[in-house]
């Protein structure tokens, strides 16, 4: 059995899963896939409609299924592109793509003793996962306990969910987020919050979510006058100082060479601002400068997160990089900016 308060158990149990399951080429052929917008379809699989309306917090059809059901999103829109994967009678996973290196899926899956989903977004070339524990007593789920890999801040975070259930319908009985700083002596806790009950100072403090569309239609015209790498840089960082001040805001510098249409790759140059979502996941707003991927190119690697939005501080941490110097002399093929949700 998993002890849910060892987070150093619970990375080691992400990072087995992960590297077991190769979650970027699922090959779903083969398998039963129902379109959640078609009403026929979903009526063809017992008891799926009921399970979509019956759901109230990822108890039947996980966490993902319930970020899209509270989506804000006009109802004729909600399940636009999202499927139910079965494998027989088994929910396998539940997928959303819209593009085809551009998709969000949990995976399913009875593992260790544990029923888990695999929560996993790929946004182009950028890949994240999460994993949740579904805890059940008897055909109920009680517990949803998720676990983050935040590796590249020397982080964890788990979150718990208690269920309980009153006249079979579900409601959280309690719901702790906590995250975990990495020591030389293992995780300890950094910070812990009550996500039913948060303390009087946080209610007080309003949090920011704010979607970013503002903010890269203004992205979009700078990028329209960019000929150089250095331009570009300024046009991101700029764009980021006029933003409404986000405590949560977090930046992303990374360079790699990708393929996607093809064998031909090319080499992607990427700036992100990151913002949280009201359902925990994220906004994100990219700027992609692409590069042909020569022999030179192809040798580089690299990301860098910055925690608290200290655009200054990456700012120089990009100026000062290998790939900058690579490639700040190099034709641009083109600038690609967008903003997607995780």
């Amino acid at each position: 059995m998993i002890d849910f308060n060892n987070v150093q158990g619970l990375m080691d149990f992400y990072r087995d899963f992960m590297s077991s399951h190769d979650v970027e080429n699922v090959d779903f052929s083969g398998y039963k896939k129902i379109r959640l917008s078609d009403e026929a379809e979903v009526a063809s699989v017992d008891r799926l409609k009921e399970l979509m309306e019956k759901d109230s917090h990822g108890e039947c059809l996980g966490r993902y299924f319930h970020q899209i059901k509270v989506d804000d999103t006009a109802d004729k829109y909600k399940y636009k592109d999202v499927l139910a994967v079965f494998d027989g009678d088994r929910l396998l996973a539940i997928l959303k793509q819209s593009l085809p290196q551009t998709f969000v899926l949990e995976l399913f899956e009875y593992y260790d003793g544990y029923y888990v989903g695999a929560k996993c977004a790929v946004l182009t070339k950028l890949f994240s996962a999460d994993l949740t524990f579904y805890v059940t007593s008897g055909d109920k789920v009680t517990e949803m306990v998720t676990f983050y890999d935040l590796d590249l801040i020397k982080k964890a975070r788990v979150d718990r969910t208690e269920l309980e259930y009153m006249d079979g319908k579900a409601s959280v009985k309690s719901s702790v987020a906590s995250v975990y700083k990495k020591s030389a002596k293992g995780y300890v806790l950094d910070k812990q919050w009550d996500m039913l009950h948060p303390p009087e100072s946080s209610r007080k403090t309003k949090r920011v979510f704010d979607n970013q569309k503002k903010l890269c239609k203004m992205l979009e015209k700078e990028a329209k006058q960019v000929a150089t790498l250095d331009q570009a840089i300024d046009a991101f960082f700029k764009v980021v100082a006029s933003a409404k001040p986000n405590d949560e805001e977090m930046l992303l510098y990374e360079v790699g060479c990708y393929a996607f249409d093809g064998p031909e790759e090319s080499c992607l140059f990427s700036l992100v601002r990151q913002t949280p979502t009201r359902d925990d996941e994220f906004y994100q707003m990219h700027m992609e400068v692409v590069y042909e991927a020569g022999e030179e190119e192809r040798q580089l690697s690299e990301c860098e997160w910055h925690e608290e939005g200290d655009d200054g501080d990456l700012r120089e941490y990009v100026l000062g990089s290998k790939s900058y110097e690579v490639l700040k002399d190099k034709r641009i093929l083109k600038i690609q900016v967008w903003v997607d949700e995780t």
